[in-house]
This record gives structure tokens, sequence and C-alpha cells, in this order.
């Protein structure tokens, strides 16, 4: 029983478990933690749920449906502390005072910690509205901290968000575009055999690889995500996701379509390993990266954006420095969004505090 407390406490270590998990899985993404609260209350449903229980199609009545079952089997002490309500037409309401909850010591612990989380009683309502309903749900959870109130809201879902990384049994998409891994060896052998019969054009091929397999990517992403900094956030996620290396946004200046970005620890360094011989200079130049954060940007801002890197890890430092602009510049990049003396921040959120971005 639930009101357990060890069994409650395991529940709550377990979602803190998966939550400190999932950003250390390869290709995994924040969706999946809502994955699993949704796979949770379908199996409540398809062991303890009858069709008689969910006949109504309001899913007011649905969500408090099911909030009365998990009273009935005993997984929560009192559906009273689930007041639902309606607001508008297709938006729901629920009020929990959160020493009720029995998710609160996972909800404390990721917001101290800074995990990924979200709400396991809203998903496992989302699921049974989709259950039910047939269509997509989406919900958020406001938390006034003094009045010790969750407030959550259900609505739903507006566009289709999934992965831009996805596997289906054996075969793995990416933009839904068939997708593999190699061994960095084989990706070594290929520009070595590129540079043998053609070295000339090694660094066209690189730049222009990137930039034209990053395109579907960046389109599917910026159809998900229209603000500037989360689209490139999911995109710098994917690539660390990837093993590229930890990409880092610096500075954004949305009104020139201009951009700093670093990256640490890039794919490309480690190249040499294999091919010493490789580039004609002792810096090594990560044109694949360059192309990449090109399509990225040109998706976006719906115009030629070019993308060159400033410094490189290879050769001192501990991250390579990119610079983009629009194709049509013709002094280069400047002003205090390009200043190279800034500290390494953490995360975007501190780039907006800081202002590095602008519009």
């Amino acid at each position: 029983m639930i009101e357990d407390a060890f069994a409650r406490r395991a529940l709550n270590y377990l979602y803190i478990s998966i939550s400190e998990t999932v950003p250390k899985l390869p290709f995994s993404g924040r969706h999946w933690l809502t994955e699993v609260s949704k796979g949770t209350a379908l199996r409540i449903l398809n062991e303890h749920a009858s069709k008689e229980l969910f006949q109504s199609k309001e899913p007011l009545e649905i969500c408090r449906a099911y909030i009365k079952l998990l009273e009935d089997i005993g997984f929560i002490s009192s559906s009273k502390d689930y007041p639902i309500e309606k607001l508008g037409s297709d938006t729901l309401k629920i009020t929990l005072k959160r020493t009720n909850c029995i998710y609160r010591e996972y909800c404390i612990e990721a917001e101290e910690k800074g995990l990924f989380f979200k709400c396991p009683r809203m998903t496992s309502l989302q699921a049974v509205l989709e259950w039910s309903l047939g269509k997509k749900y989406d919900s958020t959870v406001d938390i006034d901290r003094e009045q010790g109130i969750c407030v959550g809201k259900l609505f739903p879902q507006k566009k289709e968000l999934d992965e831009i990384v996805t596997r289906k049994d054996h075969i793995l998409k990416i933009a839904g575009r068939r997708a593999l891994l190699l061994p960095k060896i084989t990706y070594s052998f290929i520009l070595e055999a590129i540079k043998n019969y053609a070295p000339h054009i090694l660094k066209h091929v690189l730049y222009e690889a990137g930039y034209n397999s990053a395109i579907p990517i960046a389109e599917k992403a910026k159809n998900m995500y229209p603000d500037p900094l989360e689209y490139l956030t999911i995109l710098f996620e994917e690539l660390k996701n990837a093993g590229l290396g930890e990409v880092i946004l610096q500075s954004l200046d949305t009104s020139t379509c201009e951009a700093v970005i670093w990256c640490k620890d890039s794919f490309q360094i480690p190249t040499e390993e294999y091919e010493t011989n490789l580039y004609r200079t002792p810096r090594v130049i990560c044109d694949l990266l360059r192309g990449t954060f090109a399509a990225y940007l040109s998706v976006y801002f719906q115009k030629d954006i070019i993308c060159e890197e400033m410094h490189c890890q290879s050769v001192s430092g501990e991250h390579c420095e990119f610079v983009s602009f629009p194709l049509d510049k013709e002094n280069g990049p400047g002003g205090k969004s390009f200043d190279s003396t800034r500290k390494y921040p953490r995360s975007f959120n501190q780039n907006r505090d800081t202002g590095f971005f602008s519009s």
C-alpha cells in the first residue's frame, strides 16, 4: 500500500534515480521521463479499470474517475485531496497540497539538484486522457512554495512533441531518417581516403556534409521549439548525446543573426590519433561542426548563415570557438556579443540572465 512509508520512499527514490540516469543515456531525452509515468498509469488502467468507469467523453469526468480509481485500489488516501475543475472549454486545473502528494520527495530533490522533472501525477492524467479520448494532452505545474500548493493544468497538445533521435527495435532514426552509429576510427579512415585521393576537397566535403545533414534535424527542431534558445538547446543536447562534443551558446543576437558558440572536446580533435597528417596545418579545423552550426542558424533565421572557427582546442585552451554571421555581412562579426574573454557559462539560462542573448 502506498500509505506505507517504505513503499512511498522507494517510489520517490525510483523517480529520482530515473531523473539522474536519463541524462546520462545516449540518444535520450527529457520526454522519456513523461513516458515512464504514462506507462505506469496505463498499467494501472489495464489491471484495474473497466470501460464502465470511463464511458464519459468529458476530460473532467475521466480524470475524476481515474483519481477515484486510485483511491479505491489504495494508491492514494483520498480522492478529495485532488480537486479538479474546468478552466475554459479544454483545460483542467488540479490543485494539491504538497504535504498530501506521494511524489513530494522526488519533486523537492529534483528541484534542488536541477534534475529532469515531470510531475508523475499530471503525466498519469495525460495518459488517461489519451487512453480514453485518443488524442494527445500536455501538462504544466506551478508550485506556490509559500502556500505549499501545486497547481497543475492539463490541456490538448498543440504540436506533436517527440524526440529528434528515436529508436524502434533495431532501427535508429534522426529527424525521421534512418541513422547509424559508427566507430570514430571508421570516420577517420573515410577522411584519410578523401585526403589521399582529393586532399583539396576535404574541407569542403566536411562543411557541406555537416550543413546538409543538419538541415532536416534543424527543420524538425524549429517546428517543435520556436523559441531560439529552446531550439538551440535541444539541438546542442542532441550533439552531446551523439558524442560530437559539449556545445554551449555563448551569445546570440537575433537582430543581427550573429552568434558565438563554444564546443568542448569536439569529436574531430582526436581524429588525428588515427591519421597524424590529416591536416596541412598544425591546427585542426572542425569543418563538419562549422557546417552543422551554419545549418542550425540558417534554418532558424531563414537566411544564409556562415560559420567560422576562431579558436581550436587542439591548439590551446579548453574549447573551440565558432562565430556565425549572415553571408552578406561584409565586415565580419563584431560588437559586445562576440567578446571572447567571457567565462564559460553553465547553461543557456545563465546566458539569458547575463544578457548575452539579445534581440
